[in-house]
């Protein structure tokens, strides 16, 4: 995801602001690769660069090699989650379309259990995306 020139630079004070801070692990892998830490669960971390690019370093060792991204999903799921650290960031955030449906799972609120958990279906923005391309739809049997 290209990222407009303000938001760059917004993570890269980010950035500088998250390595003042006294080095963890993630803090580790965030002053080694210039990258802000955004998520991270039981598999791992996410981490955004200044360009858009996500990162991801696996839970398995705090030396696991950082490797990019390439999921739209776990993408989507990093963008929602710095705009959610760092409200500075919310242009990351995909805007709504018009005649996107609620989330079935979570009801539209992009959050199940209480809120305590980021919904699986929608991946935490509260809609479902329109579907132009039907192509992949069951046919019938004329």
């Amino acid at each position: 995801m290209l990222v407009p020139a303000h938001i760059s630079v917004l993570i890269e004070r980010l950035i500088e602001e998250c390595l003042r801070s006294p080095a963890d692990p993630v803090g580790k892998t965030a002053r080694a690769h210039r990258a802000l830490p955004v998520y991270a669960d039981m598999s791992g971390s996410l981490f955004l660069k200044p360009n858009g690019e996500v990162w991801f370093q696996g839970s398995e060792s705090v030396d696991a090699a950082l490797k990019l991204e390439e999921s739209p999903h776990w993408c989507l799921v990093a963008r929602l989650a710095a705009a959610e650290r760092f409200p500075e960031l919310a242009e990351l955030v995909p805007i709504r379309p018009a005649g996107a449906a609620d989330c079935p799972d979570c009801e539209g609120r992009g959050r199940v259990l209480n809120d305590l958990v980021r919904c699986g279906v929608c991946y935490g923005l509260g809609w479902s995306e329109v579907r132009s391309d039907t192509s992949l739809e069951p046919t019938r049997d004329r």
